[in-house]
């Protein structure tokens, strides 16, 4: 009897592989990782255990919700680090080593903004982005965030030049030191 990988997937499928085991063991195991990490309930590992099991088995009650969610984030997570996989060999292939860094900072620009769209675009599909004051104004505020993260950039990357004189004030004919460096 010949195998392939489809019916191996069509199998694990129809078992509830990828409907109640894998979430039930990722939200296990973000939540026991963020207890192991924050040590609210101290350091036994027992109770950190019985508590993410409990949150998991709680959240598998609402599997059809929780698996179609988990599907709709993730397939579009890959499509976005499929971008930024795209955009790290184009940068890799034509970018000197030397300006490499400065286009890390723009990559990550691009990351923040393929996470939001991923995130608007899988509340979406369950009506959580309705017709309220954010799917009205979307643009205004994107526009708004673009201007002031612009602003932010020109401030933060413009420096004192070399050669410059630095400040100083007089005091009865002295000179007062200011705080700024020589």
């Amino acid at each position: 009897m010949v195998f392939n990988i489809q019916s191996i997937v069509y199998q694990l499928e129809s078992v509830g592989f990828f409907y109640l085991l894998l979430p039930f063991l990722l939200v296990f195991a973000v939540v026991f990782g963020i207890l192991q990490t924050t040590r609210i309930f101290g350091k036994n590992k027992g109770i950190h255990v019985l508590i993410a099991f409990v949150i998991a088995a709680m959240a598998l009650r609402w599997n059809f919700f929780l698996s179609d969610f988990f599907t709709q984030i993730f397939s579009r997570l890959g499509i976005g680090i499929a971008i930024l996989l795209t955009v790290c060999i184009l940068i890799g292939l034509w970018i000197p080593d030397d300006n490499q860094r400065w286009f890390a900072y723009g990559l990550a620009g691009i990351g923040f903004i393929i996470a939001v769209v991923i995130v608007v675009q899988s509340f979406e599909r369950f009506g959580w982005t309705g017709y309220g004051f954010l799917a009205t104004n979307a643009g205004f505020i994107i526009g708004a965030i673009l201007i002031v993260g612009l602003i932010v950039i020109v401030v933060v990357t413009s420096g004192k030049e070399n050669g410059s004189a630095t400040p100083r004030t007089t005091v009865n004919g002295s000179a007062a030191v200011t705080g700024f460096p020589r």
